[in-house]
């Protein structure tokens, strides 16, 4: 579809001048198109043809006629949900239509883009004058420090933080500390240079 609305765009364009360009719309429109020729099933040969299904899987949500067999999707997502490890999960019937009381805006105009992109160019160049001093090793590790006291000192529950992060943590300021020393080596050893 889309070699074949290029082909006639340059057949239609005058020697002068460039073919109409294709706009998102346009692209949408190809897809749509383009997805509607797809059978079910090319699709289910695709699934068959990666090796990843195991052998009959399709055959259960699919009879002689390549209809889809009926599927309690929300079901299947409730399952799913309550399998997780939450204190307060959403049902599977608010998460499927969550989105739908969400109103779509239309697409802003140039202009509307051109403003909107000014205002942020002013913004970060009255922002801009601030500038914020380095912070120090001696900050960095102080930071550091006071996150995992600040995890130590919660009630069980509040935070639940993964052993794998507070181990990050710990590296961080290993990491913190070695390159603070490092810095100061150097420091003397310039200093040494300096004066001879």
């Amino acid at each position: 579809m889309f070699c074949e609305d290029r082909i006639d765009a340059f057949d239609a364009m005058n020697s002068d001048e460039l073919p109409k360009s294709i706009n998102i719309k346009d692209a949408i429109n190809f897809v749509s198109t383009a997805w509607e020729n797809v059978t079910k099933e090319t699709i289910r040969n695709c699934w068959m043809k990666t090796g990843i299904l195991p052998e009959g899987f399709l055959d259960e949500y699919l009879n002689d006629d390549s209809e889809p067999v009926a599927v309690d999707v929300i079901g299947e997502i409730q399952d799913l949900i309550e399998r997780l490890p939450l204190d307060q999960p959403m049902d599977a019937e608010e998460y499927v239509v969550i989105d739908d009381n969400v109103t779509a805006r239309e697409i802003p105009t140039d202009e509307e883009i051109v403003s909107i992109v000014k205002n942020c160019e002013s913004n970060e160049s009255d922002d801009g004058d601030l500038e914020t001093e380095p912070l120090s090793y001696a900050q960095a590790i102080t930071f550091v420090d006071g996150i995992v006291t600040f995890l130590e000192q919660q009630p069980d529950g509040d935070f639940i933080v993964d052993n794998s992060f507070v181990r990050g943590l710990s590296k961080l300021k290993k990491e913190i500390v070695s390159k603070e020393f490092a810095s100061r080596k150097q420091s003397v050893l310039d200093m040494f240079v300096r004066k001879h």
